[in-house]
């Protein structure tokens, strides 16, 4: 939804850009992954040992939030920049 919205709010200079950010973004799934746990390890070690069960459930979802936001980010700074590197030529 939210690369649809951007395609309509930007308008002609980014149109096909949600679909090129979304086969960027699951060509580089594993990465997505990688990144998801890594947070999730981080943020977790941060909490006391004896943390309950919720707040560990809510931090490793914060977690997954915060790498699927990042991952988009790096589509679009990939798929906008292979666009400008076309449009340029």
């Amino acid at each position: 939804m939210f690369l649809i919205g951007f395609e309509d709010y930007v308008g002609a200079p980014v149109d096909g850009s949600a679909d090129a950010t979304l086969a960027w973004m699951t060509s580089h799934a594993v990465q997505l992954s990688r990144l998801a746990v890594t947070f999730d390890n981080r943020a977790k070690a941060s909490l006391p040992p004896d943390a309950d069960p919720d707040t560990r459930d809510s931090v490793g979802r914060t977690a997954f939030v915060r790498a699927y936001v990042r991952h988009l980010a790096e589509a679009l700074d990939a798929t906008l920049a292979d666009s400008s590197d076309e449009a340029t030529e």
